[in-house]
């Protein structure tokens, strides 16, 4: 007599697409709008803007972003991205939607949770966060809609 077991057939289903957005943990776009108004030099167009999200939600941004090249930048945040910024009525805006790593590969989706976002527009072009250029943090969500970044005040360093 022969006899036969049954396995149990387990069906595992993941998200469709490569950009993480069924997964719930995708990078969402963050959309950069400041005032000349609030800071004087978000007056200006075509600046380079640098973002970067990371997981310590207690982050003074303009402490932490004083003196950081931009490859320093990449390796403390967990991904970091940058756009350059155009002008629409009284703001600068900027949308950064694409992400790089530490390894400067680009990344679509993190961890699930909250991530601080910290920002500066480089007004002088030298890459760096220089006294009185724009900074600007917030925290946000994966998988979230578009967040916008409007909080913004002058550096100190």
């Amino acid at each position: 007599m022969r006899r036969f077991v049954l396995m149990p057939f387990i069906l595992i289903l993941s998200s469709c697409g490569g950009n993480g957005e069924g997964s719930g943990n995708y990078i969402p776009s963050v959309q950069v709008e400041c005032s000349g108004v609030a800071v004087t030099d978000c007056n200006q167009n075509a600046k380079t803007v640098y973002v970067g999200l990371i997981e310590s939600l207690a982050l003074d941004c303009d402490d932490t972003l004083n003196g950081l090249s931009e490859s320093q930048r990449q390796q403390l945040f967990v991904v970091t991205g940058r756009a350059t910024s155009t002008r629409s009525g009284i703001y600068l805006m900027a949308l950064i939607s694409q992400w790089k790593n530490s390894s400067g590969g680009s990344q679509s989706v993190l961890n699930p949770g909250s991530y601080h976002v910290c920002a500066f527009v480089d007004s002088n072009g030298n890459g760096q966060l220089d006294t009185n250029e724009p900074v600007g943090q917030g925290v946000l969500t994966t998988g979230a809609g578009t967040y916008i970044l409007d909080t913004w005040t002058a550096a100190f360093n």
